[in-house]
C-alpha cells in the first residue's frame, strides 16, 4: 500500500472501510456510504479527514467522490485494499450467485439436451420433469455429484425399455454394481421416475409400485410375479403347452401365464393377416369368454402392461401378425394406448373420435365426467383427444362391450 495512505488505517477511520467492504461483498459499486452509530472519536476523525468545521453526528452519508478528494487519490482502487485489510477478503456475493446460477443452468441445459436424444422422450415431458428436479433444489457445492448421478441415469435410460433383462443384470451391465438400482437407492428411484415421467406413466416411490414400474420399462424383478390373462390362445412352441392352451380355448376359459412360462414356452407368432386383441380390463376377458369368442386370442393388459404382457405381444407380432389394442376412453386409457403403439407396435382399435362419439350417442348407462383430466395427445387420431376434452365424458370398456365383442367375432 502507498505509505501516504497508511494513516487511513487508523482505528477511528475503519468504520469507512468496513462499510465499503460490506457494499463490495454485496456486489455494489457504491457512490456513497451510509455510516451509522458513529462514536465521538470516529466523528472527530471523519471531520478531520474531510475538513469539516463541525462533527457529523452519529449517522453520516459520505460521498465516495468526496472521500477520494479527501484522501487525495484519483480513483477507488486503494479503497479496495484498505477494505480487505480491515474486513478480510472481499467476495462479490452477487457475482458469485450469478456464476452459481449460470453453472446450474448449464447443468439443466446439458441434461435437457441429453434427455432429448432418447427415442421415447418429448420436449413437453422433458421440460416438466426438469422443472420438477429444479424445484427440489440442488446444492452448488454438490453439482459434480448431481451431474455424475444424472450421467448414470442417462446410461440406464438409454437401455430402456429393456427386453426382459433382470434389474441386477441391468445395473451390473450399465453401472458395474448389481445393487445400484435397488428400490432403496436414490439412483434407482431417479431412473424409474424419469422413465415413467417421460413416458407419461403413473409415478410414485412406494416399493410395491416400483416393481410394476420397472416391468413397464421391460425389466424383470422375478419370473413369476409378472402375469398375463389370456383367452383363446392356442399356439405354442411346446407341444404339451399347446395342448393345454387348446383345451382351455375350446372350453372358452381364460388362463393366467407368468413371465417365466411365456419365456419357457413362447407363443407361436401370428402370420400376416391374423389378429389378436388386447383389452384393458379383466371384466372384458370374462365377457368375451361368456360370449364364446374363440376366433382370435384376447389378452388383458390390466392397465399399463406388465412385462409378461409386453413379451407375449412381441412374440405374437414377430411374423407380421396384427395386435389390435383397446382401452378406456380416459386419460389413463389414452396413455396406455399411446405407450402400446410406441413401444410394442400395436394398432389402436375402435379408439378413434368416431367410436368415442358413437359411444356417447348410444350410451345406455349414466355418464361420468372426465373430471378435468389432462389428456395426452393421440397421434393415431389427433381429433380424439381434442374431442374428449370438449365432451368431458368418460367411457369405459364395459360400456362399449357389445361393440367390442361384435368386432372380435368378425376378426380372424
Amino acid at each position: 500500500m502507498n505509505p501516504a495512505l497508511k494513516h487511513l488505517q487508523r482505528p477511528e477511520l475503519q468504520v469507512i472501510w468496513r462499510e465499503y467492504a460490506r457494499r463490495l461483498n454485496r456486489g455494489d459499486q457504491p457512490e456513497a456510504l451510509t455510516l451509522n452509530n458513529l462514536t465521538e472519536g470516529e466523528q472527530q476523525a471523519l471531520a478531520d479527514l474531510l475538513g469539516m468545521d463541525r462533527l457529523p453526528g452519529q449517522t453520516m452519508r459520505l460521498s465516495v467522490k468526496k472521500l477520494c478528494k479527501a484522501c487525495r487519490v484519483d480513483n477507488t482502487d486503494p479503497f479496495y485494499e484498505l477494505a480487505e485489510q480491515v474486513a478480510g477478503p472481499i467476495v462479490n456475493r452477487k457475482l458469485a450467485r450469478e456464476q452459481q446460477h449460470q453453472i446450474k443452468a448449464e447443468l439443466w441445459q446439458w441434461l435437457t439436451e441429453n434427455l432429448a436424444t432418447l427415442p421415447y422422450a418429448y420436449s413437453a415431458q422433458i421440460d416438466q420433469w426438469i422443472e420438477e428436479q429444479r424445484s427440489k433444489g440442488i446444492s452448488y457445492q454438490r453439482r459434480d455429484e448431481y451431474k455424475n448421478r444424472f450421467k448414470q441415469m442417462l446410461a440406464v435410460l438409454k437401455r430402456l425399455p429393456a427386453n426382459g433383462v433382470s434389474l441386477p443384470i441391468l445395473a451390473a451391465d450399465v453401472l458395474g454394481d448389481p445393487h445400484a438400482l435397488d428400490a432403496n437407492t436414490a439412483l434407482g428411484r431417479l431412473c424409474i421416475d424419469a422413465y415413467c415421467a417421460l413416458n407419461e406413466l403413473p409415478r410414485n416411490n412406494y416399493s410395491y409400485r416400483l416393481r410394476r414400474q420397472w416391468e413397464w420399462a421391460g425389466v424383470a424383478l422375478d419370473g413369476v410375479s409378472s402375469t398375463v390373462l389370456i383367452l383363446g390362445l392356442r399356439n405354442s412352441t411346446n407341444n404339451n403347452h399347446r395342448e393345454w392352451l387348446q383345451y382351455a380355448a375350446d372350453q372358452h376359459e381364460p388362463v393366467v401365464m407368468t413371465y417365466r412360462q411365456i419365456c419357457k414356452w413362447p407363443a407361436a407368432a401370428l402370420s400376416a393377416g391374423q389378429h389378436t386383441v388386447v383389452l384393458e380390463n379383466p371384466s372384458l376377458i370374462e365377457a368375451a369368454a361368456d360370449a364364446n369368442v374363440s376366433n382370435v386370442p384376447v389378452i388383458c393388459s390390466a392397465g399399463q402392461p406388465t412385462l409378461a404382457v409386453q413379451t407375449l405381444v412381441s412374440q405374437l407380432r414377430a411374423n407380421g401378425g396384427t395386435v389390435l389394442q383397446h382401452a378406456d376412453f380416459d386419460a389413463s386409457g389414452l396413455h396406455i394406448t399411446k405407450w402400446f403403439q410406441q413401444h410394442t407396435g400395436t394398432t389402436p382399435w375402435k379408439m378413434n373420435e368416431r367410436h368415442y362419439l358413437d359411444a356417447i350417442q348410444n350410451l345406455n348407462s349414466p355418464s361420468l365426467p372426465l373430471e378435468h383430466q389432462t389428456l395426452p395427445v393421440t397421434p393415431w387420431d389427433n381429433a380424439l383427444s381434442e374431442s374428449m376434452q370438449r365432451q368431458g365424458i368418460y367411457i369405459s370398456e364395459e360400456q362399449v362391450r357389445e361393440d367390442l365383442l361384435n368386432g372380435m367375432h368378425e376378426l380372424r
